[in-house]
């Protein structure tokens, strides 16, 4: 094999073996380290964040509110974590994230095609304007402006911050 300033220019799996850096929070790293290990790939798991879920200190007021819109999984462990409410319509932004909604007892789940462009023409196609009140479970960070796009489709919603990332290293 060729090197180039000294390095392996590519990395024989039959000799070093596969590895894998998972950089994602700790609860996801370890889901994703025995997946990789299933496919004999070693992980080496170095978190760069972590998700603190916010206790807002009073119930979560849902009245008046027609869905729940969740931008990741993340979001819906942090709505699950303030309400015990199951049955309202939670869109979620892609697969991944309507996974995490069923296994968390959800039970009206919609998942949008992975974007969030997606998930605004989603919710714009299967609910009305005068429905009621949308909540966004988002952190700190939003990427995306999901709001924005929802204000231009006239769809009233809200957003409290339910949950924030903080960096573990720089």
């Amino acid at each position: 094999m060729g090197t180039q300033g000294g390095v392996s220019a590519a990395i024989d799996p039959s000799r070093y073996g596969m590895r894998a850096l998972v950089t994602r929070p700790r609860g996801e790293a370890t889901t994703l380290a025995a997946a990789l290990a299933g496919r004999g790939i070693a992980a080496l798991l170095e978190p760069l964040l972590d998700i603190i879920y916010r206790d807002l200190g009073h119930p979560l007021d849902l009245a008046g509110l027609q869905a729940v819109l969740c931008t990741s999984a993340n979001g819906v462990r942090a709505f699950a974590r303030l309400s015990h409410a199951r049955a309202l319509p939670l869109f979620a932004v892609g697969e991944a994230t309507a996974a995490r909604a069923q296994a968390e007892g959800f039970s009206d789940v919609h998942s949008a095609g992975g974007a969030v462009g997606d998930l605004v023409a989603l919710v714009s196609e299967c609910l009305r304007p005068d429905a009621g009140r949308l909540l966004h479970v988002a952190g700190s960070l939003i990427a995306g402006d999901l709001s924005g796009e929802l204000r231009l489709a006239a769809l009233q919603w809200i957003a409290p911050c339910s949950m924030r990332r903080v960096l573990l290293r720089r």
